[in-house]
């Protein structure tokens, strides 16, 4: 009778499901069980954007708020998913497209990804770690959506798809190629940064697959897995050639380009001897390097590409010194997310109950932080949502190699420690649900206080609003599922990251606006919308510059500026500002 025994009935002591009988594919299990469990995810949280270059990237495709008309242009992802997008908003302008590709990219990751596991078993422990790997590793990017989330996943279940000869020890159908190529264009697509950091942090799966497997299965993964990656660069090579066509964008993209390694810095500089000596080598006094630490740097000759280009180098040259460890480590703040995800790590060595399975799964860990404090000291930057996705793989390699222990011909009968260790990581992820719904209750209490503010302000058609700094809390009017109804009668224009860009001075031209701070000063129709902190600064800079002596601030509204901004005038001291 113990000869008949499946292996999840020798690990577990229960009868395993038995595919062959039931005729069920593991494509059609994980299709069902991902569809199953997103759902769960969709009722319980609300679908939001976590930062606000979501927002931008949505608004620009859909032609609202900050442009004419719906746009190709994302800047940061690659034209072959923004044009399709800006078609699809020509012909259906109601439809949620970018937040609709969004949740497609996710869930059609989470089906390739489970379709492996549930490839590699069937038994009830890997069932219970595919549910954990989800609502760990996947809900928080489909909860809080952001487009270098989306790329890197759609990355790690490319690759993993290739890889699938390796792990299940056999040759596979070419469907997984089909399924795995398209997955890798897509992250490539979605933002090429995310792309490359997902080849590096995956290098350890890679490793530990192709370790001690038969020279039969190399060609089935080399040869997809090295055209799939002349394929993204091809795709990435298209998107910036079309874009040095166009001399407006070529210059944007190259002015972005010293103005993000300027503004990405953690604190200003100090106005020291060393650093007045750049300044002044650029012509710029303190109130104008703060200003285009703040995005407002809409001037072209203050804010050149080429004054830019000799600063940000200046500053290169000043910092040349290593940051301390101390320095380093402070920039890591991981939210609940990556909390949960380190947790799940964590208890994986309880799960793993063989020394190399465990050594395996720390060995991920160990490069995922390493990889972490690499760019942290490199970049002088890191926002949570990279230190989320550096961890990503380390959970992945917990749940595949406790999905090649159930499968080993010695596989013991599961003991209590690993059962211990998943029912902690259980905790560590109910803990976190428990902490994202209190999030979502604290965001709907500010959505509505934004949407109190608005109505307050009266949004109308004949007023434009100059957005600085995010002040417009735009994240809290759009959702990636939501009506942009509300904002399309608004003219807007945004002092983001794109500004300067052909769509900005399209809109600009437009409204009629040559000199944006002349702009601010003379005409009735314009306000601004800002943060408090930020005027002292305007001042001062508008005093340089415009010739004025003193600037007065009028306020039309002012409130928690988490939910929105200041919402003022500007004029020349000697000017009466009307209410």
């Amino acid at each position: 009778m113990t000869a008949n025994r499946t292996t999840a009935e020798v690990v577990l002591g229960q009868p395993s499901f038995d595919a062959s009988r039931a005729h069920v594919t593991p494509t059609f299990l994980s299709v069902v069980a991902t569809l199953i469990l997103s759902g769960i995810v969709i009722a319980m949280f609300p679908l939001r954007y976590e930062t606000n270059d979501d927002v931008g990237m949505h608004l620009t495709a859909a032609g609202v708020f900050y442009g004419v008309e719906p746009s190709e242009h994302l800047v940061f992802t690659n034209i072959a998913l923004g044009y399709p997008l800006s078609r699809l908003y020509r012909l259906a302008p109601d439809v949620p497209w970018y937040g609709l590709y969004h949740i497609l990219a996710v869930t059609g990751s989470a089906i390739a990804i489970n379709a492996l596991l549930l490839s590699i078993s069937r038994s009830h422990k890997l069932w219970a770690l595919l549910s954990l790997h989800f609502f760990a590793a996947i809900a928080p990017c489909l909860i809080s959506i952001q487009f270098t989330k989306s790329a890197f996943l759609a990355t790690e279940a490319g690759l993993l798809t290739l890889l699938a000869p390796w792990f299940l020890e056999k040759s596979v159908s070419r469907y997984w190629i089909v399924a795995g190529i398209p997955l890798m264009l897509l992250g490539a697509a979605i933002r090429f940064d995310a792309f490359l950091l997902a080849l590096i942090a995956m290098a350890p799966i890679v490793v530990w697959a192709a370790w001690q497997r038969s020279f039969r299965l190399w060609k089935p993964v080399v040869v997809p897995l090295l055209a799939s990656l002349v394929c993204c660069g091809l795709l990435q090579s298209a998107h910036q050639a079309y874009y040095a066509a166009s001399p407006g964008w070529r210059d944007f993209y190259e002015f972005n380009q010293y103005r993000h390694q300027i503004v990405t810095r953690n604190a200003p500089l100090q106005y020291v001897e060393k650093t007045k000596l750049i300044m002044d080598a650029v012509g710029w006094s303190p109130a104008d390097y703060l200003m285009l630490k703040n995005w407002f740097c809409s001037d072209t000759n203050i804010f050149s590409t080429a004054k830019l280009q000799q600063f940000a180098r200046g500053i290169a040259q000043l910092e040349s010194g290593h940051d301390s460890l101390g320095q380093v480590l402070k920039r890591l703040h991981p939210s609940i997310a990556t909390v949960c995800l380190l947790a799940c790590i964590a208890a994986f060595q309880l799960i793993l109950h063989g020394w190399p399975a465990r050594l395996i799964a720390a060995g991920a860990f160990v490069f995922s932080t390493l990889l972490a404090v690499a760019i942290s000291a490199t970049t002088q930057y890191m926002p949570d949502r990279v230190l989320y996705c550096l961890f990503l793989p380390s959970v992945l390699m917990g749940v595949l190699a406790a999905g090649k222990e159930v499968t080993a011909p010695n596989a013991a009968i599961l003991k209590p420690r690993p059962w211990a260790g998943l029912i902690a990581a259980l905790i560590a992820v109910t803990f976190a649900a428990a902490a994202w719904i209190d999030q979502a209750r604290v965001r709907h209490d500010l959505e509505d206080n934004a949407a109190a503010a608005l109505d307050h302000i009266k949004l109308r058609s004949d007023v434009i609003f100059v957005d600085w700094g995010g002040a417009f809390q735009t994240q809290l009017f759009v959702h990636p599922l939501g009506s942009l109804d509300a904002l399309r009668p608004v003219r807007c224009i945004s002092l983001g990251w794109g500004l300067r860009s052909p769509i900005s001075d399209s809109r600009m031209r437009e409204l009629g606006i040559e000199d944006l701070p002349q702009a601010l000063l003379t005409r009735e129709d314009i306000v601004l919308v800002c943060f408090r902190g930020m005027l002292e600064i305007l001042a001062q800079y508008l005093c340089e510059h415009e010739e004025a002596e003193a600037i007065d601030i009028g306020f039309i509204h002012q409130g928690d500026e988490r939910v929105f901004g200041s919402v003022v005038r500007i004029r020349r001291a000697e000017q009466r500002i009307s209410p």
